[in-house]
C-alpha cells in the first residue's frame, strides 16, 4: 500500500506527531523518522509507533542531525529531499561523526541510483510505501 497524504488522513494516520516527550515503553528501541513531508512523517511514526517502537521526529536536516546526537537512535529513516542539510548529505554526515556513525539509515529516494551515493544502510524509493519502510526498518533492527 502506498502512502500518500490524502490515504493516511483518511486511515487516520496523520493525528498529529508523535509526542518525543512521552515516556519511553519499556525495551522500546529508540528510532527517529527526517521528512519535512509532515502527512508522510506522521504517517511512517504512526506505523513504527504501533510495531512498539520509541519514535522521535525531525522536519530538517539540521534538527535530524541534531536530534540523533542528542538521542543516539538505533535507526533513522531519512527523506532525500530535507531541508538544510539533504537526505545524502545527512547520511554521509551522520556515518562519519563518531557520536553517530552506529546509527543505521535508511533513505528513502527519487533517486533510483541513491544507493550508490550514499552511506545509508538501506535505499529506498519514492513514491515511500510504508509497509516497505516498516519492513526495511525490522530487517535492520533484527
Amino acid at each position: 500500500m502506498r502512502i500518500t497524504a490524502e490515504r493516511a488522513r483518511s486511515v487516520n494516520l496523520c493525528e498529529g506527531p508523535v509526542n518525543k516527550d512521552k515516556p519511553r515503553p519499556p525495551g522500546a528501541r529508540r528510532l527517529l523518522v527526517a521528512n519535512n513531508d509532515r502527512d508522510l512523517l506522521y504517517g511512517i511514526s504512526e506505523i513504527l509507533t504501533r510495531s512498539d517502537y520509541d519514535v522521535s521526529q525531525a522536519v530538517n536536516g539540521f534538527q535530524a542531525l541534531q536530534m540523533a546526537r542528542e538521542l543516539q537512535p538505533e535507526l533513522m529513516v531519512v527523506d532525500d529531499t530535507l531541508q538544510g542539510i539533504g537526505g545524502l548529505e545527512l547520511c554521509d554526515r551522520m556515518k562519519a561523526d563518531p557520536q553517530t556513525r552506529d546509527v543505521r539509515l535508511v533513505l528513502v529516494s527519487s533517486d533510483p541510483q541513491a544507493a550508490g551515493k550514499t552511506a545509508a544502510d538501506r535505499c529506498l524509493g519514492k513514491p515511500a510505501d510504508c509497509r516497505e519502510v516498516a519492513r526495511a526498518v525490522e530487517e535492520l533492527m533484527g
